[in-house]
């Protein structure tokens, strides 16, 4: 299917976040950090992305609704 979902999830509640999704696919992409960036961590833990989020907020907000 083309359809995604990404969940935040505390680290106390991994463990039973992943028992409940035990029957689906699924896979860990970071961590929230107070570093300022987002990280996205591929399959064998490698960055595969990573952008200042206020850089982000910016383009977020300059960005045009057509």
């Amino acid at each position: 299917s083309s359809s995604r979902f990404l969940v935040e999830v505390a680290p106390g509640n991994a463990r039973a976040f992943e028992k409940a999704m035990v029957e689906y696919v699924r896979a860990g992409l970071g961590r929230v950090t107070e570093d300022g960036f987002l990280r996205v961590h591929g399959l064998s833990g490698e960055t595969a992305a990573e952008c200042d989020v206020d850089d982000l907020r910016r383009a977020w907000q300059s960005a045009e609704i057509v």
